[in-house]
């Protein structure tokens, strides 16, 4: 469930504003069904958004320890892709746990490091990401719940700009991640 900070409050009426609906003062036990909706839908892409994997919500080295009496790692909600450093390993979400899949076993013996995408909360955000998701979240909800083709039209706009602003965002993060001359095949391309 979305926490009731100030950023969550405002991302809520924020979406609800983009049906025309008045915004709400609390997000503590909410009767709305538009509030309820439009918590679940920020939910939803937020963490639809964030698995993407982006330059602040990816870590390349994460260690995850296993259980000292179980020998098990637990999964937390937050993983969004655990992904082997070595390459040799497939992990998956298994019921509560982590479980290599390439050996079949929920069984680690051993600390391992991995590569993790993590699901941030709202306010932990970057401000380009946050108006991103709260844009196409907007977007979204109206579609769904009153499909008025000219707010829709709107909204879409408003989503392309955040969508514009997160890419300018990540290309100035990662300059060699988005260098495209240090792309391999590109490099082949100069060369005669």
């Amino acid at each position: 469930m979305l926490d009731t900070t100030a950023t969550n409050l405002d991302a809520v009426n924020r979406v609800l504003g983009s049906i025309g609906d008045s915004p709400v003062d609390t997000l503590e036990s909410p009767t709305n069904v538009n509030v309820i909706n439009a918590i679940k839908e920020l939910e939803y892409i937020s963490r639809k958004e964030q698995s993407k994997g982006w330059s602040f919500n990816i870590i390349d080295s994460y260690t995850l320890n296993a259980d000292t009496n179980t020998h098990r790692i637990s999964w937390s909600t937050r993983f969004l892709s655990v992904v082997d450093t070595v390459g040799d390993k497939v992990f998956i979400h298994k019921g509560a746990y982590l479980y290599n899949l390439t050996d079949q076993t929920f069984t680690f013996n051993n600390s391992i490091t991995v590569q993790m995408i993590l699901l941030m909360d709202l306010e932990e955000l970057p401000e380009v990401m946050q108006t991103y998701i709260v844009a196409r979240t907007g977007e979204m909800f109206q579609m769904k719940f009153l499909g008025d083709q000219s707010l829709s039209q709107a909204l879409e706009l408003e989503r392309r700009d955040a969508w514009a602003a997160i890419q300018d965002y990540e290309c100035s993060s990662n300059t060699d991640t988005f260098n495209i001359w240090n792309d391999e095949d590109m490099q082949k391309i100069r060369r005669p």
